[in-house]
């Protein structure tokens, strides 16, 4: 849900030290193709996955999703306008998301700061005290 698998597996392969431990030499994560699968990991952020698991809705069947308009046909490939239209969504949305992820870590780093302040004004009242 987070995009973040390739992130993650990119950060072990860079510390190969701390794999060597757990794999052998000629596993996947210790060779170079593995740095070529993180690589291709990145291609799932495109895809979106909501699943809702509250309650009665899992008793039901989920809709249909429609994903004709990312499959090509005969009749697309002629279609250069669609293309570019969908180019441009996908890129609105990869905008859109590492502002997001930009503006989370922003939080993440205000919250470490006003934790970070709070403590000060703690100590400096119990000092005044």
């Amino acid at each position: 849900m987070q995009k973040k698998m390739a992130d993650y597996l990119r950060c072990l392969i860079i510390q190969r030290d701390l794999l060597s431990e757990f794999y052998e030499y000629h596993a996947l994560m210790m060779e170079e193709e593995g740095a070529v699968i993180v690589g291709l990991l990145v291609g799932l952020n495109v895809i979106d996955a909501n699943l809702c698991v509250k309650g009665e809705d899992l008793d039901s069947q989920v809709g249909v999703i429609d994903f004709s308009m990312y499959l090509k046909n005969e009749e697309d490939i002629g279609n250069k306008e669609r293309n570019v239209q969908i180019a441009a969504i996908l890129d609105q949305k990869n905008y859109v998301e590492e502002l997001n992820r930009q503006l989370n870590s922003t939080v993440s780093s205000l919250h470490s700061r006003v934790d970070s302040l709070e403590k000060s004004n703690t100590k400096l009242i119990e000092e005044v005290l």
